[in-house]
């Protein structure tokens, strides 16, 4: 049973009229005046519940509900945990647009964590969003940043802080820590954060210059307002009239439609992209992303790459969980521990990327297989390996031979791939409606880490056509692993120069070119970042499909709508190839796991295309 101190007051004009304390416990005068927030507004204000929060698990944790002032008198809803004995603490806040300005401690094992390591944690929700104020909610809204650098500088020279404040958060209040910190306020000292985008349009809502309305309506009409929804029915179950107020003058928000109607990366997304703003974060700063982030696609790594202060990168397979798991909470610790407590923990002297390769649940704990670091990133030693597409639907590492030229066709938009679970994943693409080129059997194991690029040779019959090309390992029995994918239309194939990179491409998506058909296109594409050991024995795969607006994990890219016959080119004068990031220093720490047991990275039994010379007449023959 969990026992409350409520403190609970109305407050009018003249002052404190009544403080009432209940539960059978020792009143608790001193902080509970302390920690007593004003809200409310007119001839009569409120003071919201201020509790000391007893039972197991949470005895001696202090707890604060209130409104912190912005300078245009917009005031955000924040909830602070600290420990109950009086003094002053690091701060590390939670600033996002879900329940952080009522989440509870008692479900919240960070929250529990950090207080009880010596920290006050506070959590708040953007203007627009929860019980805060200001005007209807819009997804990483510019004044997000302004507004941070605000609530950061009042959180530090809060009677209970000593003036050091962090930010830490995985999706929503890990992009709002690249907003505030560009404002560079005063008492912000250290950040880490998980499952980024470096920019919203191109890993979320747009990959490849497509309309993701599974995520766009999954994030905007659900997932968003459910969550936010958590942290008000805390507050108002604790005495929070105000919230309510503000709750019933919020207009519906937006989101599915502003990102619907903004086609290119204008500058309705560039206002909202953390690479916007990353070059003025010069405070330490970890980054936290697993590879398959069913959300937010692995902005994280280009993100760290543009750091100039004290950095870290921790990289591992998984989804958009992964900088919140219990193995992101140590390392967090530890960050905060160096950079607001002033502990020389050595953290800052370890390489500046650590990668958890194979990660899963082992005897009911979650741990790598094997970890290695690396003293930058992209990883020093990386070799871009090359292998080229065949006709006769092959990866080979050599030139194209004798039968391995030509052209090869698939129905457009008939054979898609969805990686949301094994069950899922079972599906193989439809024969008629996809391609797969495979290697032979590799010799000796083909460790990757970084970006896979796929430089492509295609036509089309339409004006335009959607590209999904993923990546597998096929071992031995024919077990298929999903490792990535990544996405292009075919309209939206312009490449930025000057953005791009040996390991990037960088395709602006601020216009549309139509393809003219039966022209031969070249079209190259990134994938985002992937860490992998093929073992020997084992197979590459390359699937190009379809994308499938059917969701699958939380996405739902929307095929454009021009049926037809797209055409893959094999030869000198076009030639086709998958080039991969191989860093020859990583040794795989062990056999794989079992097929099937890795999060966000589904497993099916085994299938070998199997090519005739009509090429388009092919069949998957199951073994």
């Amino acid at each position: 049973m969990r026992v409350r101190i409520t403190l609970l007051a109305v407050v009018a004009a003249v002052g404190l009229a009544a403080c009432d304390s209940g539960g059978g416990m020792p009143e608790q005068e001193s902080p509970a005046e302390e920690a007593a927030t004003v809200v409310g507004g007119g001839g009569m204000a409120e003071i919201v519940s201020a509790e000391v929060l007893q039972g197991e698990g949470l005895e001696g944790i202090f707890r604060e509900i209130g409104y912190a002032p912005m300078p245009d008198g917009v005031r955000l809803a924040y909830i602070s945990y600290r420990p109950a004995e009086e003094g002053q603490y690091p701060v590390i806040l939670d600033y996002d647009a879900y329940e952080s300005g009522g989440a509870d401690i008692a479900t919240n094992a960070w929250f529990q964590k950090a207080v009880r390591n010596g920290y006050a944690v506070v959590g708040a929700n953007v203007r627009g969003s929860g019980c805060s104020e200001g005007a209807t909610f819009s997804i990483l809204h510019p004044e997000q940043g302004p507004d941070g650098a605000a609530l950061v500088e009042w959180l530090g020279t809060r009677p209970w802080s000593d003036g050091n404040v962090g930010m830490y958060g995985v999706s929503y209040p890990g992009h709002t820590q690249f907003f505030t910190a560009a404002q560079r306020p005063e008492h912000l000292k250290a950040l880490a954060a998980g499952g980024l985008t470096a920019s919203l349009y191109r890993e979320a809502f747009r990959p490849g210059g497509m309309f993701n309305v599974g995520f766009a309506a999954w994030w905007g009409e659900m997932a968003q307002p459910w969550i936010e929804s958590v942290g008000v029915t805390l507050r108002v179950g604790a005495g929070d009239t105000h919230c309510q107020a503000v709750q019933a003058a919020q207009p519906r928000a937006m989101t599915f439609h502003e990102v619907r109607d903004h086609e290119y990366d204008d500058d309705y997304w560039k206002g909202r992209a953390t690479e916007t703003y990353v070059d003025a974060v010069e405070i330490p700063m970890m980054i936290i992303q697993g590879y398959q982030d069913q959300q937010t696609a692995m902005g994280g790594p280009r993100l760290f790459e543009r750091l100039t202060g004290p950095r870290k990168l921790i990289l591992q397979n998984g989804g958009h969980g992964v900088g919140g798991n219990a193995l992101a909470h140590e390392q967090v610790l530890r960050w905060m521990d160096r950079w607001l407590k002033g502990e020389e923990n050595g953290i800052e002297d370890e390489p500046d990327v650590t990668v958890l390769f194979e990660t899963g649940i082992v005897d009911g704990e979650l741990r790598p297989n094997w970890v290695e670091t690396f003293a930058d990133w992209p990883v020093p030693g990386t070799e871009r390996r090359s292998w080229n597409l065949a006709a006769d639907g092959t990866l080979t590492g050599g030139a194209l031979g004798e039968g391995q030229t030509g052209p090869l066709s698939y129905v457009y938009p008939m054979g898609t791939e969805l990686v949301g679970n094994n069950d899922m994943f079972a599906i193989p693409p439809a024969p008629l409606g996809s391609l797969i080129y495979r290697t032979a059997p590799i010799d000796e194991d083909v460790p990757i880490l970084g970006s896979v690029r796929l430089v492509l040779h295609a036509s089309a019959e339409a004006e335009d056509t959607d590209f999904m090309v993923v990546l597998h390992d096929v071992a031995p029995d024919g077990e298929t692993l999903y490792l990535q994918r990544a996405f292009l239309r075919a309209s939206h194939r312009a490449i930025d120069a000057g953005k791009s990179s040996e390991h990037w491409t960088h395709h602006p998506h601020d216009r549309s070119e139509p393809l003219v058909p039966g022209e031969v296109y070249e079209f190259v594409i990134s994938f985002p970042e992937v860490g992998h050991v093929f073992r020997a024995g084992h197979a590459v795969e390359l699937a190009i499909l379809a994308p499938s607006v059917t969701p699958a994990t939380d996405w739902g890219p929307m095929p454009i709508n021009f049926p037809g016959i797209n055409t893959v080119h094999h030869s000198a004068d076009h030639p086709s190839r998958l080039e991969l990031p191989v860093v020859p220093s990583i040794a795989a720490g062990g056999p794989p796991p079992p097929c099937g047991s890795l999060e966000y990275q589904p497993c099916r039994p085994g299938f070998v295309p199997n090519f005739t010379a009509a090429g388009m007449s092919r069949d998957l023959v199951r073994r």
